[in-house]
């Protein structure tokens, strides 16, 4: 019984972060405004973290790789949503006119791209190529960063996430030498 609480409390965390990462991605998307999205990001880094460090305190054999899948995993579903978001609303504006909040049929583009890799490529690819970064003055007035720009702030988001690994591994290293010197 006392194994079957462990696995159940590690599925849950891997549960509790890929709800996370899809919500995540999908307020980041919607949210035109930046410093709420670097503040919304530092939170969610700040939330794995804080997972990962209470789940994965002892010294477990896979502990080191299952903290990197979950968070390829965060990564994978974080650009999932935002990808088929933005080719969802792309759609609605160009197509049907339509500028809803929730564009039409996004929960099923959402499905095709979490389950099929070459329908997650292509919107990716898309997305990537067509959604860039912009900061609006007010009136005609906008600053555009362009897709090489957006992209490395993409890049930059990714390895914040992932050095959340880099940074709960030297934690639990500073904690663990700390037990060891009081001792």
């Amino acid at each position: 019984m006392k194994n079957f609480n462990k696995y159940l409390g590690v599925v849950s965390t891997f549960l509790f972060i890929a709800i996370v990462s899809a919500a995540y991605g999908f307020l980041i998307q919607i949210n035109p405004i930046l410093p709420i999205n670097i503040i919304i990001w530092a939170a969610f880094c700040f939330l794995i973290f804080r997972t990962y460090l209470h789940h994965f305190e002892n010294k477990t054999p896979f502990r080191k790789t299952f903290i990197s899948l979950g968070i390829a995993v965060c990564i994978y579903l974080i650009y999932a949503v935002k990808s088929a978001y933005f080719v969802s609303y792309f759609n609605g504006i160009y197509l049907t006119g339509s500028n809803d909040l929730i564009p039409l049929e996004f929960e099923e583009s959402l499905f095709r791209t979490l389950i099929s890799p070459s329908v997650f490529s292509q919107k990716l690819e898309f997305f990537l190529s067509w959604d860039s970064l912009s900061i609006s003055f007010g009136g005609n007035n906008a600053f555009d960063f362009g897709s090489v720009l957006t992209n490395t702030f993409r890049i930059i988001e990714i390895l914040g996430v992932f050095l959340v690994c880099s940074f709960l591994s030297l934690y639990q290293k500073k904690v663990f030498l700390n037990q060891n010197n009081c001792s």
